[in-house]
């Protein structure tokens, strides 16, 4: 197959992006494919008419290729885009508003995704550049529902960018200024200890299958970015240790 591999682009994640591209692009003609590497430059619309690939690849991390962007791009041109559809990118791209989204569908279907929900809220930094809330950081407490430590996080990135976890106000304030580095709003909530597992589906619809889960086990105190671009900063188990699930299910409850 003709198989155009999307990455780069604009985001905080390009250099991940170019990372995670190269080694899609050496797997695919190691399989034996054609492999077109392709950067989100003002000529790609044009390249990708011209080339006319049987299927596109998105290697692209954060804004551009999470967002719905690319994914209406190739719904566009006709192109079938490996990964979720631009709908699913659209509504599940802002984490702020993320598990409303999953409570309504999950609600439609008679079932509660949420039973123990997380306390946190969600503040842009116009909040606090043009309207001082940098002067009550001492009510969060009381506004986000519980205690330190919380966990700090740009509502629309990945690769884990701009994430801290703060034990206190000073902290806190540290956290906020990282996270607003990265995006205009950001997600103060409850940190929370637990098992870290990633899942891929395969299909889609009726067709549809996930394959085990796999369990990630960072050395340092949390999978930040360093540890997802070094694979010696981080254990993998698949399928994940029944030990580890067992312990998240019973902190869960």
């Amino acid at each position: 197959m003709k198989v155009a591999v999307l990455m780069g682009g604009k985001s905080h994640e390009r250099e991940f992006s170019l990372i995670s591209g190269k080694n899609v692009c050496d797997a695919l003609e190691s399989a034996g494919h054609t492999v077109l590497p392709l950067d989100t430059v003002p000529e790609l619309t044009q390249t990708l008419l011209q080339e006319k690939p049987d299927v596109a690849y998105n290697a692209l991390h954060g804004t551009l290729g999470e967002d719905g962007t690319i994914q209406a791009l190739c719904d566009l041109l006709n192109i079938p885009l490996l990964g979720c559809s631009t709908n699913v990118c659209r509504l599940t791209w802002n984490k702020s508003t993320l598990k409303a989204t999953l409570n309504r569908y999950y609600s439609s279907i008679g079932k509660d995704m949420f039973a123990h929900p997380i306390p946190g809220i969600c503040l842009s930094e116009a909040c606090f550049k043009d309207m001082g809330a940098a002067n009550a950081l001492d009510l969060f407490k009381h506004a986000i529902g519980c205690d330190f430590p919380y966990a700090v996080k740009p509502a629309h990135c990945g690769s884990a960018l701009g994430i801290s976890k703060a034990n206190n106000i000073e902290e806190l304030a540290k956290a906020l200024l990282l996270a607003y580095s990265f995006d205009k709003e950001c997600i103060i909530e409850k940190w929370i200890d637990g098992v870290q597992l990633a899942v891929a589906v395969i299909g889609s619809g009726e067709d549809a299958y996930a394959l085990p889960p796999l369990e990630i086990v960072a050395r340092g105190e949390f999978y930040d970015t360093q540890a997802r671009i070094q694979d010696d900063l981080a254990d993998f188990y698949s399928p994940a240790r029944l030990s580890s699930l067992s312990k998240d299910e019973a902190q869960a409850n």
